[in-house]
C-alpha cells in the first residue's frame, strides 16, 4: 500500500487540506479577473492552494498556466519560461490537442517568434521553442508576449488565469525596465487573473513597492496563516484510516505540537510515523518521538550543510531562537540580554530571512522549519 502522505510535491483533491476561506477568495478573483498575491512561508501549502483553487475553477471552465520562476536568472529565462507557459495555455482544457497545432495557435499569438516555434517532427514529440538572445529587448515584443494570455483567452471566450510562482525571482533577471512592462501590460486584462506567489515575504514587498500597486488593483495579499488544528487533526486522522493504520489522540496532539501545525512538516513526520508503524498499524505517541528521531537523523547532512553556510551572528540568534519560538529579538530586554548591537543583529536578521530560514510575525521571530529548530535546540538527539 502507497503511503497516505505526500510532503516531496504539491497536493490537491483528497490530500489537499483545510484553507476553505482562501480558496472562495481565489475563486472569486479567478472567475472575476482580479489579481491576488499570495504570501506565505516555505511548508505552508502556498502552491498546493494555487493548483486547488485552479482545478476547482477549470472544471467551470477557467483556462491557465503557471510559471516557475525559481530558476529565473536573466531576461532570456524569463522570456522563454513565459512562451513554455503560453504553450501551457493554449493546451489548457484540451490536452487532446495535437503539438502541431498547439505550435501553429502559438506563433500567430507570437508572430515576432513564429520562427523560432518548431513542431514536432514525430507525433507525440514536444514543441520546441527557441527565442533568440535579443527576443524581448523590445517594448514591442514584450506588449506581444505579454499581452498574449489575454488575446488566447479572448479567441477562445475563456477566462484565464496565470500563475507567477516565486514572483519575487524577477527581481534577480537584471531587467528593472521589463518589471515595469510587465506591469503596464497585465493591468490592461480584464479577461486574465494573474496571481503572484511567493514565499519570501521581505524580498516581495520590495518589488511590490517598485512595481506599485496598480499590478495588484483590487487585490490584497492573501497571507495564509498554519492551518487550524481541529481542521488539520481531522485530515490527518483520516488519512492514517485510509492507510489501514490507527492513530491515538495523543500521537496527533504530539504530530501537531512538532509541526507547528504546518502542512509539509506535519505530512513529513506522518509519512515517517506510517512507515514504522505498518507492521503494528497502531501509532501512539512514543512511535511519534522515535520517528522525529529519525526524521531528525536523516535531515542532519541538509542542516549541517545549511549551518555551516551561516555567519557566527547568524548561528548566534538561530540557537537563542530555538526553543522559545516567538522571540522578539529586536527588543531592548533581548538585545540587553544577549550583548548584541541592533545593527549587527538587523543585518543577521535580513540575511536570516533571505534564506527563508526564519519568518517575521509583527514583532516575533519564528522559524520556517519546526525540524530545523529542534535540531538546533538538541543537537545531539
Amino acid at each position: 500500500m502507497d503511503s497516505p502522505f505526500v510532503f516531496d510535491k504539491s497536493v490537491t483533491g483528497r490530500h489537499f487540506c483545510g484553507r476553505s476561506a482562501e480558496l472562495c477568495e481565489l475563486g472569486k478573483a479567478l472567475r472575476t479577473g482580479q489579481n491576488r498575491l499570495v504570501a506565505a512561508p516555505r511548508g505552508f501549502g502556498k502552491t498546493s492552494l494555487v493548483l486547488e483553487a485552479l482545478d476547482r475553477a477549470s472544471r467551470e471552465g477557467l483556462i491557465y498556466c503557471r510559471l516557475d520562476l525559481y530558476l529565473a536568472a536573466s531576461r532570456e529565462d524569463f522570456i522563454r519560461i513565459y512562451c513554455r507557459a503560453l504553450l501551457e495555455l493554449i493546451r489548457s482544457g484540451r490536452e487532446e490537442l495535437p503539438a502541431a497545432d498547439a505550435a501553429d495557435e502559438l506563433k500567430g499569438l507570437l508572430p515576432s517568434l513564429a520562427p523560432w516555434i518548431r513542431a514536432p517532427a514525430e507525433a507525440g514529440g514536444a514543441v520546441r521553442i527557441q527565442p533568440p538572445k535579443e527576443y524581448g529587448a523590445g517594448s514591442a515584443e514584450r506588449a506581444e508576449l505579454f499581452g498574449a494570455a489575454a488575446r488566447s483567452a479572448a479567441q477562445r471566450g475563456r477566462r484565464a488565469a496565470v500563475v507567477f510562482d516565486e514572483f519575487q525571482e524577477l527581481a534577480n533577471c537584471g531587467d528593472p525596465q521589463l518589471e515595469l512592462d510587465l506591469r503596464d501590460e497585465l493591468q490592461r486584462h480584464h479577461n486574465v487573473a494573474y496571481l503572484f506567489v511567493s514565499g519570501r515575504r521581505n524580498r516581495m514587498e520590495v518589488l511590490v513597492s517598485r512595481l506599485g500597486g496598480g499590478l495588484f488593483q483590487c487585490g490584497h495579499a492573501l497571507e495564509l496563516p498554519p492551518l487550524e488544528p481541529p481542521r488539520l487533526r481531522a485530515h490527518l486522522r483520516r488519512a492514517f484510516h485510509a492507510g489501514g493504520t490507527d492513530v491515538a489522540e495523543s500521537a496527533l496532539d504530539e504530530i501537531l505540537e512538532l509541526s507547528g501545525n504546518r502542512p509539509v512538516y506535519c505530512q513529513m513526520l506522518c509519512y515517517m510515523c506510517w512507515e514504522s508503524a505498518r507492521e503494528r498499524r497502531r501509532i501512539d505517541r512514543e512511535d511519534v518521538k522515535r520517528s522525529l528521531t529519525t526524521l531528525l537523523e536523516r535531515r542532519a547532512p541538509a542542516f549541517q550543510f545549511l549551518w555551516d553556510g551561516l555567519s557566527l551572528r547568524q548561528r548566534q540568534l538561530l540557537r537563542r531562537l530555538a526553543g522559545r519560538n516567538g522571540a522578539r529579538l529586536l527588543s531592548a530586554e533581548f538585545l540587553q540580554e544577549a550583548g548584541m548591537p541592533a545593527s549587527s543583529v538587523q543585518r543577521a536578521l535580513g540575511a536570516l530571512r533571505d534564506r527563508e530560514l526564519i519568518v517575521r510575525r509583527g514583532r516575533e521571530y519564528r522559524f520556517v522549519d519546526s525540524f530545523l529548530e529542534r535540531w538546533i535546540h538538541n543537537p545531539g538527539g
